[in-house]
């Protein structure tokens, strides 16, 4: 059996991987396509193709005389209204012990002229069909949006829980060998390997939590875990000019909150319904006639009788209907009432997204600041504790000053690698609000 081939998984891959094979998604996904096919239902229902449609009936009069007719044709409707029919039959007549029959094909159209109320009636019962619709495709970006979310975040939080991992086994390592090369002795050797001992317990720790990240992150993205080489680690370098998130960083804020309104889903559903709503106005303003136009013909084209011919027959007609003016009126105001609704929704949408992007942007701004800190700090306080460990091993420092070195160096360590994760989230929020991924993805909120 061929095995799976091993991947290295990256960043981008995580994205591509939780958007292909995650059950959450595949699951809205499929529930999106159910409510696609119910939709598509409904208005085939409205503008549906029968292929087949036998009709018969039987006639009786005062007279004696009786009558029997079978028709087998087609139909087809349209959603404004409009329907048209075609069928072939046979007519039988019997009277005074005689039989006369013919066959003959007929047909029938009928076309609005001014279909404003049918088709408003119309559009309210799509509406409902849409709602469903509309919700379904809402909580399929949403889900996605999630789920790649969640993906990035394991992701990003398996880097820190390395990072520290192998700082830890660094410092441990680096302790352990003054131990074996019998650079401490007495006292010194006792307290030094005390304080191997609690680095192993925190070794443990981080130990933990990266088999925990690479446990959810194989779920997340639905991958057995020997089909893994490797997971790639994130490195951020502030200073570098194509470091990860930099252009959020100088982006201006205007930008990024355009670009996140483009990509934003409820935004783009409610104008949708803004659309639908003002269709339903304009309909119900001009609704208050429906003038169908009625075309039917029939030719017989074979007759029993003996003084038989082909003969035909056509019509003409026209109906006019009125509609209760309440009834238009209640339209109308209920089109209106749901555009302003979605008016202020789509303004409530917008100032939620300028805040979340303000403060994300602003988070962003200290974050860069305080890792350019982190970073120096880290650098003097590696340079501090070589400098002392020489000084311990030249027998010129104390072995409490070396290892509180040790531990200083360790915590900017931690707080550099934490700022690091607190970056990284930041930036992963951004994505998110933004869809910078979504075109990759293949996914087109303007064309749901």
């Amino acid at each position: 059996q061929a095995q799976t081939p091993s991947r290295v998984i990256t960043a981008d891959m995580v994205i591509e991987l939780a958007f292909a094979r995650n059950p959450g998604i595949r699951a809205a996904r499929y529930r999106l396509e159910s409510a696609q096919h119910n939709f598509d239902l409904f208005e085939s229902e409205l503008s549906q193709f029968t292929p087949l449609v036998v009709d018969s009936k039987l006639t009786g009069e005062s007279d004696a005389e009786k009558g029997a007719e079978i028709t087998a044709g087609m139909e087809r409707g349209f959603f404004n209204g409009a329907s048209a029919d075609l069928s072939v039959g046979n007519s039988s007549m019997f009277e005074g012990g005689t039989r006369s029959h013919a066959q003959f094909v007929e047909s029938k159209i009928e076309f609005p002229l001014f279909s404003s109320n049918t088709k408003l009636k119309r559009l309210s019962e799509r509406t409902f069909e849409e709602n469903d619709l509309r919700e379904a495709r809402l909580n399929y970006i949403d889900e996605v949006r999630a789920q790649i979310e969640d993906a990035q975040e394991t992701f990003y939080e398996r880097t820190e829980a390395a990072s520290m991992l192998r700082a830890l086994i660094h410092h441990r390592d680096d302790l352990q060998m003054l131990v074996t090369s019998g650079a401490v002795d007495g006292n010194d050797r006792v307290e030094t390997l005390d304080r191997i001992r609690s680095l192993e317990s925190e070794i443990r720790e981080w130990e933990l939590r990266l088999a925990t990240r690479e446990i959810q992150l194989e779920q997340l993205l639905a991958i057995p875990r020997d089909s893994i080489a490797s997971i790639e680690e994130v490195s951020i370098d502030v200073s570098a000019a194509d470091h990860l998130g930099r252009h959020y960083v100088i982006e201006p804020f205007g930008h990024i909150l355009k670009r996140a309104l483009t990509h934003d889903t409820e935004s783009e559903i409610l104008q949708r319904v803004i659309e639908n709503a003002m269709e339903k106005v304009r309909l119900a303003e001009r609704g208050k006639w429906d003038i169908t136009v009625a075309m039917d013909g029939r030719y017989n084209y074979a007759e029993s009788r003996a003084d038989r011919r082909d003969s035909y027959s056509a019509g003409l007609g026209l109906r006019f209907k009125k509609f209760d003016h309440n009834v238009l009126r209640h339209s109308r105001a209920k089109a209106l009432a749901d555009v302003h609704s979605a008016e202020a929704g789509i303004e409530q949408r917008e100032a939620a997204l300028r805040s979340r992007i303000g403060e994300h942007k602003a988070e962003l701004d200290n974050i860069v600041d305080r890792i350019r800190q982190l970073s120096d700090l880290r650098a003097s306080r590696l340079r501090i504790y070589t400098f002392k460990r020489q000084n311990y091993l030249d027998h010129t420092l104390s072995l409490d000053e070396l290892l509180n070195a040790s531990r200083n160096l360790l915590r900017a360590e931690g707080d550099y690698n934490r700022t690091v994760a607190e970056y990284l989230r930041t930036i992963r929020s951004l994505d998110s609000l933004c869809g910078v991924y979504f075109a990759k993805l293949g996914l087109e909120i303007n064309g749901m």
